[in-house]
């Protein structure tokens, strides 16, 4: 509904939740691992529709493996490192209106890719691949539009420390401060 706010309501559950905490008079520990800012400018997020099948037209005639991974990423095994870098090449190649579609981490036997392209896709796009003119928009998935960036900066209260708010605790140490405590 229009005058429904799920974020004062999540934040009203949590309030609920640890005044029933509290009121058992218990240690507490809360942590969380990070946080997001605001992202300030208009990012797309693309995804390959058939992984396999675009490496096929744009010409990646050698033996591989294609895996899809998250939202953008996926990664291709090679059959050999003179296949993945055949591979490497024709990828690192594309540009779509003079920006990168692709970034490209070469392994050796295996490529970890992201489609990078972050700008929004329309009916007009073709990728020249080749000497093919590719129809961007017949290949890609929209995903998302990016509204968040991360933060590493993360927060974590233990009710029965007496340590400063502004005290730097690494991550890495909240699981033995908790552990300390059985």
């Amino acid at each position: 509904k229009e005058d429904d706010d799920p974020v004062l309501d999540i934040l009203l559950s949590y309030d609920k939740i640890l005044k029933r905490l509290l009121a058992l008079n218990c240690r507490l520990f809360i942590a969380t691992g990070l946080h997001q800012n605001p992202h300030e400018h208009l990012t797309y997020y693309w995804r390959l529709k058939n992984h396999s099948d675009f490496l096929a037209l744009i010409g990646i005639d050698v033996a591989f493996k294609a895996i899809p991974r998250m939202s953008r990423d996926f990664l291709v095994e090679a059959g050999t490192a003179t296949d993945a870098q055949l591979i490497d090449q024709a990828l690192s190649g594309i540009h779509l209106n003079g920006k990168k579609f692709f970034e490209v981490d070469n392994r050796g036997l295996s490529l970890f890719i992201e489609l990078i392209y972050d700008d929004n896709i329309v009916e007009t796009d073709y990728l020249e691949v080749s000497g093919k003119k590719i129809k961007v928009v017949d290949f890609v998935a929209f995903v998302a539009i990016k509204n968040g960036e991360h933060n590493g900066v993360g927060y974590f209260i233990d009710t029965a420390s007496k340590k400063s708010e502004s005290q730097s605790i690494p991550v890495t140490e909240v699981f033995n401060i908790i552990t300390r405590a059985f």
